[in-house]
């Protein structure tokens, strides 16, 4: 009895103040909805935010990979990847910065410029599972690390041979080289095979399919390198800014850094 008195108490009391604050008690009531219905779109962004950085990581990353290219200034990669995992400064002027994604399941590096502008962005998937789509490409070509084979990445085009393979302990890459010119912004495009990921299963790829590679004879007419060309899907793309046709030459910054991340660096991490 006493509980039903508070209730028609309470009741009658907030009557009394309506009556007198009508416009007052009104938009109380529009700011309390709209306050909740905030509070719910925030918290659902939320979820999609972390259901998207964690369920569907992939189309999460590959949205991020796409959002970046060479030309912009550093600042943006640190802002949309997070702080970068190794930096060292070249002989040359140029920098490179190296970003961890997903636990070592991907790497992005960046190499600018004494202004801070990348030069050369390149991105490396060493997950068999995740094979992002690069959409910027300059001549609009199709490639996704993992599936694209370096015959495909070409398409058909004139390419330079930039495949080195160490006997010992050095970095072994195999990387192709396009110089896009007019209709493709004159910006490099760079593809192939790093052994970042993991040296033994590069061997292992490259000691019974490319045997001449380790004794540096490579003739671009060999049957053995179209086939292997045509099977052998790549693990990195990179491309440069404008005008950079000259980053394997002396005092480029492919001069002072191999395209993709470097194996002796992240190794301290990854042994």
């Amino acid at each position: 009895m006493k509980n039903s008195s508070s209730i028609s108490l309470l009741i009658q009391n907030f009557r009394d103040l309506f009556d007198k604050n009508p416009v007052i008690i009104v938009i109380g009531i529009i700011v309390f909805f709209i306050s909740s219905i905030t509070t719910i779109i925030n918290d659902g962004t939320d979820l999609m935010y972390k259901a998207n950085s964690t369920i569907g990581w992939r189309g999460f990353e590959e949205k991020i990979i796409n959002s970046l290219n060479a030309s912009i200034r550093i600042e943006k990669f640190i802002e949309t990847l997070g702080e970068h995992i190794f930096y060292r400064e070249g002989e040359h002027g140029y920098s490179e910065y190296v970003f961890e994604r997903r636990d070592g399941r991907y790497w992005i590096q960046a190499i600018t410029d004494t202004q801070g502008t990348v030069v050369i962005y390149s991105v490396t998937s060493c997950d068999s599972s995740f094979k992002p789509q690069i959409k910027y490409s300059p001549t609009g070509r199709s490639i996704t690390l993992g599936e694209t084979t370096f015959k495909e990445a070409a398409d058909g085009v004139e390419v330079s041979y930039d495949y080195v393979v160490s006997a010992a302990t050095g970095n072994s890459s195999l990387i192709e080289i396009y110089s896009t010119g007019n209709p493709g912004r004159y910006q490099t495009e760079y593809w192939g095979i790093i052994d970042s990921c993991d040296r033994n299963k590069f061997y292992e790829l490259i000691v019974p399919n490319l045997p001449d590679i380790l004794i540096n004879s490579l003739d671009r007419d060999d049957p053995i390198l179209h086939q292997f060309r045509e099977k052998f899907p790549i693990n990195t793309y990179a491309v440069s800014s404008p005008f950079i046709e000259d980053s394997t030459v002396t005092g480029g910054p492919l001069d002072d850094f191999q395209i993709g991340v470097d194996r002796i660096q992240i190794r301290v991490i990854y042994p």
